[in-house]
């Protein structure tokens, strides 16, 4: 609806009974356009966009069944599976050994499971929520994840190549607030009061007693990511996750404070923290922390005065004067490795950078939308604006000192305990924050 208002077209629903019978009308041009993941069949007849949503794909079982680690988990079991998904022939070969079932439906897989004719349904985490709500099927539950997520895009007849390019540029016309405001609206809030118990190991639970207070470096002038707030405490996306896997590991987070980034960085590779609470992987870094999987993704931008040129491709930073980063910062190693030939000035933190952009001290900023579109409206700069794109992103992840991959191992078993609907909260929560003005003389 929304991209139909934007472009002026009306798009109409084909109803279809079946995924089966969608794939085959859009086979035979009965349908235009479709959501769906791309794999190299479906290209043989669609063009895809970019991917606007990506969803886990998990485990449903009865309310009762024990607690289910992953696919592996399910050999000897019956498990249902929608006929014809994206994801299948992926799960079907990373976990040959089970006992599939296809269903034409997620809701006849799910029914097959509450009436306990199977096991399990594998299934995307929004679909069998909205679903499972929908149908009323309390004796369900999302009872484990796999390793697989559905990435949807969507799918356009092969002789409609003009409509990927327009739908592309539409899409990233939308704002992040309109697509988390979709994504809240289609997908189930976990369910008040109810509390995620982690089945943890005996040597995980000894783990945690004999370190029940870990020490976590953060980034004091990262917004809204993390930061430290003006009474000195740490608040941010990544202080909402860890507040939500302290209570779940039973383990105190202790951040630092006051530290600039780079003393933050020496502390865990000296061990006088244990972990880094948002940090992107680099190959430097993986020398002295491991890493958990990611729990949030963010675009790189370059930023510079509203007066100057648009950049088709971060190789005319080149051309075009100075480049200011925060030192220590991922895209550092990113860019002098990849484009060693752009004039870097390295600063201690995000704000001496806006800084030095908006007086001229350097052309250009590259760093994340998120947070440097926070600052720059803290700092009151209207004159400073996107002015191109970057083929980086950054993967936020936990980084934790070498020597305790126990550590590593708990909270990446605690971060997959965190659905999607908490994950959405917290990314609009943040994405919303409301920025005081402050002009810098």
């Amino acid at each position: 609806a929304l991209l139909g208002k934007r472009l002026g077209i009306s798009f109409s629903i084909v109803p279809s009974k079946t995924w089966e019978n969608t794939i085959s009308m859009a086979k035979s041009r009965e349908i235009d356009v479709m959501s769906a993941m791309e794999n190299e069949a479906r290209k043989g007849y669609m063009d895809f966009t970019q991917i606007y949503f990506v969803m886990p794909i998990v485990i449903v079982t009865s309310d009762d069944q024990p607690k289910i680690d992953g696919p592996a988990d399910l050999v000897g079991m019956s498990v249902a599976i929608p006929k014809g998904y994206g994801f299948v022939a992926e799960l079907r070969g990373k976990f040959p050994d089970l006992n599939y079932v296809e269903v034409a439906t997620v809701t006849d897989g799910l029914r097959a499971v509450s009436l306990g004719k199977r096991d399990a349904f594998i299934a995307s985490f929004s679909i069998c929520n909205y679903k499972i709500a929908e149908l009323g099927l309390n004796n369900l539950q999302v009872n484990g994840r796999t390793p697989l997520f559905m990435r949807l895009g969507l799918a356009v007849r092969k002789d409609w190549p003009r409509l990927v390019t327009i739908l592309n540029k539409t899409m990233d016309s939308l704002s992040a607030s309109q697509l988390n405001t979709i994504k809240q609206k289609w997908m189930t809030q976990p369910a008040a009061g109810k509390e995620v118990v982690l089945d943890l190991t005996d040597e995980e639970r000894l783990w945690i007693s004999e370190h029940p207070v870990v020490r976590v470096g953060i980034d004091r002038m990262w917004a809204p990511v993390e930061y430290e707030d003006e009474n000195g405490i740490h608040s941010g996306i990544s202080s909402d996750f860890l507040a939500i896997i302290s209570k779940r590991l039973g383990i105190r987070f202790e951040p630092s404070h006051g530290l600039p980034w780079n003393e933050v960085v020496n502390g865990v590779r000296d061990r006088e923290l244990d972990m880094l609470s948002a940090m992107m992987y680099t190959p430097k870094r993986d020398e002295y922390v491991d890493f958990t999987e990611p729990y949030i993704t963010l675009p790189m931008v370059v930023f510079a005065r509203d007066e100057h040129p648009y950049i088709t491709d971060i190789d005319e930073l080149v051309e075009h004067g100075t480049t200011v980063v925060v030192d220590g910062y991922a895209v550092v190693d990113m860019l002098e490795e990849q484009y060693a030939d752009i004039d870097l000035v390295k600063v201690e933190n995000i704000e001496e950078a806006i800084r030095a952009l908006a007086t001229g001290k350097a052309d250009h900023y590259v760093g994340s939308l998120l947070t440097t579109t926070y600052h720059v409206q803290k700092l009151g700069y209207a004159s400073i604006d996107v002015v191109g794109d970057t083929p980086f992103t950054y993967e936020m992840r936990f980084a934790v000192r070498e020597d305790w991959p126990m550590l590593r191992q708990l909270l990446d078993k605690a971060l997959a305990s965190v659905g999607e609907g908490e994950r959405n909260a917290i990314s609009s929560k943040w994405r919303s924050m409301k920025v005081e003005h402050g002009f810098d003389y």
